[in-house]
């Protein structure tokens, strides 16, 4: 299968998608989204799908992390609609024109755990298995050395460390 890549403005967002729909891209695969918190933005990624013409499209667009909002594709792919409340309670995307946003795992009080910047109490408290290797416990009968210091669980900040 062919792969297309198109990167779009958020303003041609749901016309690009309708336009690839009309021309055969009838299925939509996959939405979802990538942080990138040191640019200031979310990038918002649609796999599209013609079957027929065995073409895929992968569909680009970035949207502001302050003011995270995408006009919604559920007109244009009824199936977007749990795509996208998923993508706006991990990422904090609001789809306009979605009739409903409602959260599918959490309750909402996290805030948004795919975003970069949240902080997961279960990513702190759970202990990182990389944290001791085996040569820093002692063998049976000899007094254990001082361990060397050991970095974090890669991804998560020093202030969230206990």
């Amino acid at each position: 299968m062919d792969v297309h890549e198109h990167r779009v403005q958020p303003v041609d967002w749901q016309l690009h998608c309708a336009d690839l729909a009309a021309a055969g891209a009838s299925m939509l695969d996959m939405l979802t989204a990538v942080d990138d918190p040191d640019a200031g933005r979310i990038e918002v990624l649609a796999h599209l799908v013609d079957v027929d013409a065995g073409q895929r499209h992968l569909v680009w667009t970035a949207v502001d992390r302050t003011v995270a909002e995408l006009a919604s594709l559920v007109e244009v792919y009824p199936g977007a609609s749990w795509h996208e409340r998923e993508v706006h309670e991990m990422f904090g995307v609001t789809f306009v024109g979605n009739p409903d946003l409602r959260p599918l795992l959490t309750t909402g009080e996290v805030g948004f755990p795919l975003r970069r910047t949240t902080a997961l109490p279960a990513r702190v408290a759970t202990t990182w298995p990389g944290g001791t290797e085996p040569s820093d416990r002692p063998a049976p009968g000899r007094v254990a050395a001082r361990p060397r210091s050991r970095p974090g669980p890669p991804g998560i900040p020093a202030q969230w460390q206990p």
